[in-house]
């Protein structure tokens, strides 16, 4: 099962994310505001995909990022800002405003592995 964590702390864009990661093939995802809650909220149950902000009003959805992977290891981030400055090169960036479409392909770039890995197993279970 695909479960998106949505770090952001504008409530509309976070609920926009998020219905949008479930429109692309997530089955479940988590809204967290500050960068605390993300990394709660990804203790309790371990995203397979993470949509961030980078600037968030309590804390830093790139130092989220960090402590999340520190414990849980690596996982899929895609960062949904419009601090383009703060993003390394090499980061998954899709610049705020994004298009819907942008947001789908690259979502679905980076999940599918979890996607594919649910229909795997939902096949083995049945079998």
């Amino acid at each position: 099962m695909c479960h998106a964590l949505v770090i952001e702390d504008d409530y509309l864009a976070a609920d926009y994310v998020a219905a949008l990661a479930e429109i692309a093939g997530a089955k479940t995802s988590q809204i967290a505001q500050t960068e605390e809650a993300a990394v709660e909220a990804a203790r309790r149950r371990r995203p397979d995909i993470i949509l961030c902000d980078v600037r968030l009003e309590v804390g830093c959805g790139r130092t989220a990022v960090t402590r999340i992977e520190a414990e849980i290891g690596r996982t899929a981030v895609i960062y949904v800002t419009g601090e383009l400055g703060a993003c390394a090169q090499s980061d998954d960036v899709l610049a705020k405003p994004f298009h819907r479409d942008a947001f789908l392909d690259a979502f679905r770039r980076h999940a599918s592995f979890s996607i594919a890995g649910e229909s795997t197993e939902q096949q083995h279970a049945a079998g």
